[in-house]
């Protein structure tokens, strides 16, 4: 679902402006392009944490497994990685709709990022890049550092 909505995201305007030659999207639809991309970015992230902790469960405490990962423990994590997830994504799309521009409210990129909009702004844009520095730090960094630490206790637990 997350991988199909992610292509889903960015693909038709890709197709459209490729054949049309036309490779403006409107601010409106670049917010709600972002808000998408960056909220499904943060939720594979997440669900991969998830699953990380899954495996490890699985294979160094198989015997507690169906305990360890009940159905409830496993909606409790679904239902936290979509709210983590939103709220990650509406916090850069509010954050990005005080940024101020300088000339026309067309972007010329096919894609629509966080970065592209902030060099196009004529505001002060220190509080989006704090804000994204350090929700970026925890939506990232920690999956990741969570899944390599996983996969370094199961490749321990399987030498032994």
């Amino acid at each position: 679902f997350t991988d199909l909505f992610f292509v889903t995201n960015t693909i038709p305007k890709m197709l459209v402006s490729l054949q049309s030659q036309n490779k403006a999207i409107s601010y409106a639809g670049c917010l709600t392009q972002l808000y998408f991309l960056v909220s499904l970015v943060a939720l594979d992230n997440l669900i991969l944490a998830t699953m990380a902790y899954d495996r490890y469960v699985a294979i160094c405490r198989p015997l507690h497994y169906t305990t360890a990962m009940s159905p409830g423990l496993c909606v409790l994590f679904l239902t936290l990685c979509w709210a983590l997830s939103v709220l990650y994504g509406l916090t850069h799309t509010l954050l990005m709709t005080r940024v101020t521009f300088c000339g026309s409210q067309k972007i010329h990129y096919i894609f629509c990022e966080m970065y592209v909009l902030l060099r196009l702004s004529c505001s002060n844009i220190q509080v989006n890049h704090t804000v994204q520095i350090a929700t970026g730090s925890f939506i990232f960094l920690a999956p990741l550092g969570f899944v390599i630490m996983s996969y370094v206790c199961i490749v321990r637990a399987i030498l032994r």
